[in-house]
């Protein structure tokens, strides 16, 4: 598949799905409070998940891969931890000849390409996915955590003393601190914690949001 330097905003434009304004106020949200531009477009409620990967399936001449009874190898799943899957919302597929295949939303994200590459150490080749199919295979092949191909649930009283808060680390209410404060306070612990990811929040808080 053939990657394009044209970002996923500007090919939105070129099909009329968007124009200059509503970018340049995603653009806005992601300096404020980071996240990719397409989740942000979509909870804009600008366009669909369907709607970007049909135009980036027609730009990059590309399918949009199914996701639902896809297999990943055990070795191939443990090329990429559980957070930096949530954090990129990627899939690795498969590992050949020193290259990583992944679904990812975005394949036009070289910067999320080139983290991915760097971290792991590898060569990426992007596949196009819509996200939520993206995020429920995450969780569906994440569950517990996978050591040696064998799947073991969590241990939560093995768990290092960091991931617990004690009670003189949670935030409390008063004057001085009025409630939105105290929410942003203990989302900050709780990632600073490990308890959950940035992205695993903020989709929380969008489901929260369309209830």
């Amino acid at each position: 598949m053939q990657t394009t330097r044209k970002k996923i905003g500007e090919l939105l434009i070129e099909e009329g799905l968007i124009n200059q304004m509503r970018l340049s106020s995603a653009l806005g949200q992601q300096r404020q409070w980071g996240g990719r531009i397409a989740s942000i477009l979509i909870n804009m409620g600008v366009v669909d998940e369907k709607m970007i990967a049909h135009t980036l399936g027609k730009k990059l001449n590309t399918h949009v891969e199914p996701l639902e009874n896809i297999e990943v190898p055990d070795e191939v799943l443990n090329m990429v931890k559980h957070d930096m899957a949530t954090k990129y919302c990627i899939l690795p597929i498969n590992y050949k000849n020193k290259v990583l295949t992944v679904a990812m939303s975005d394949p036009t994200d070289l910067k999320t390409i080139d983290d991915l590459s760097f971290a792991i150490g590898v060569k990426i080749k992007p596949l196009l996915a819509i996200e939520s199919s993206i995020n429920d295979a995450i969780a569906e092949h994440y569950k517990g955590i996978r050591y040696g191909g064998r799947v073991h649930k969590v241990d939560t009283k093995a768990l290092p003393d960091t991931m617990e808060i004690t009670r003189n680390e949670m935030p409390h209410a008063d004057k001085s601190n009025p409630p939105e404060t105290i929410a942003r306070a203990l989302s900050k612990l709780l990632i600073e914690k490990g308890i959950i990811t940035e992205e695993e929040l903020e989709r929380k808080m969008n489901d929260f949001g369309r209830d």
